[in-house]
């Protein structure tokens, strides 16, 4: 870990990451930033982190945030639903962001829309290589049809309860154990 610290210093770093990848950059970025003086591009796809995340840690930092959804990203209803501390933001972007430090980007696709083939790193990522200061604002989602936004809805409920559920499930394991220990 000091290794990486001391190498940081003063470069320039792009880093691309997809969907669980973008959970674990997050927060290894919480652990070096502080530390070193880098201007750094995250550049984010499908990604599982919660729409609220916090990246106030950044503030001050010369780091940039481009977020690249896709519209029909269905896995990450999934892990909004189900587990624990993720959320859907490659799929629905940062909720209060889009600005000169975190962008979102919205496209036609599933979770692996970004893998298709060459064009979309072509067109999208390689520039940023370059210079990460270049970089297109995108919103190619069409309407939302009624029975997605009601999905959604149910996700964001199940989201909310399952930290609940998860406790409840414990309760009535924990029960269960020491009813068994009882007998």
């Amino acid at each position: 870990f000091r290794i990486i610290q001391r190498n940081l210093e003063g470069r320039r770093i792009v880093v691309f990451s997809h969907s669980f990848g973008t959970y674990l950059v997050a927060q290894a970025v919480k652990r070096l930033i502080d530390k070193n003086d880098i201007d750094l591009t995250l550049v984010l796809c499908g990604s599982v982190l919660r729409s609220n995340f916090d990246w106030s840690f950044l503030d001050g930092k010369n780091v940039k945030i481009i977020n690249d959804c896709g519209d029909s990203d269905y896995v990450l209803w999934g892990s909004q639903a189900v587990a624990l501390g993720l959320g859907m933001a490659g799929k629905v972007g940062f909720y209060g962001f889009n600005n000169k430090k975190v962008t979102n980007r919205f496209f036609c696709g599933s979770h692996s829309l970004y893998f298709e083939g060459n064009d979309f790193m072509e067109k999208y990522w390689i520039p940023l290589l370059a210079d990460s200061t270049i970089y297109q604002d995108v919103d190619d989602r069409p309407d939302a049809k009624l029975s997605e936004v009601a999905v959604q809805g149910v996700i964001n409920i199940l989201a909310w309860a399952k930290p609940f559920v998860y406790l409840s499930i414990l309760a009535l394991a924990v029960s269960a154990l020491c009813s068994m220990l009882k007998t």
